[in-house]
């Protein structure tokens, strides 16, 4: 064997153990492994929430006394959304109870000079009527399509019994 084939062995035989690079000093060590690394974050998010203003507070109460009748004909449009026919009774059922208990809102407010501040309003009973839903949400619909094979094995008949003499 020449000395020209021998290297060209020799150099082919390193760079197989060596993982196709030439030099062994490039070889990645134990220690240098890239490692996968999983990091969980929890986001949390603080709102400070100012009371409202007492001018805002008194013009509420203003706009409820005002706007309180249109509780009746929201909750039959809403319910009547939901359950149709049968929502203009829930809803003129439903209505002047949420429309006493809008204008008691008001008679607070308007009562307190508007240092009542949140007072009785929240997300569920928003501060005006305008800013209830009028209408509910539309549902998301997800249609699943399944498809069955049915496979039918005859199985054989039962041998007739034997008459015995």
């Amino acid at each position: 064997m020449n000395r020209t084939a021998f290297a060209v062995f020799l150099f082919a035989a390193m760079s197989l153990l060596n993982g196709g690079r030439l030099l062994a000093q490039n070889a990645p060590s134990a220690a240098a492994t890239p490692r996968e690394v999983v990091k969980e974050t929890t986001v949390t998010r603080t709102e400070i929430v100012k009371p409202p203003s007492p001018f805002y507070v008194l013009g509420r109460g203003i706009a409820n006394v005002v706007t309180c009748p249109l509780e009746i004909p929201r909750c039959m449009i809403y319910d009547n959304a939901c359950v149709p026919i049968l929502g203009f009774v829930g809803g003129a059922i439903e209505g002047p109870f949420l429309t006493v208990f809008r204008a008691l809102g008001a008679v607070v407010d308007i009562g307190s000079l508007g240092f009542s501040g949140k007072g009785v309003y929240s997300e569920a009973f928003p501060d005006f009527v305008f800013q209830a839903r009028w209408v509910p949400k539309p549902e998301e619909k997800v249609v699943v399509e399944k498809t069955v094979e049915t496979i039918r094995v005859d199985t054989p008949a039962a041998p007739a019994p034997k008459a015995t003499p």
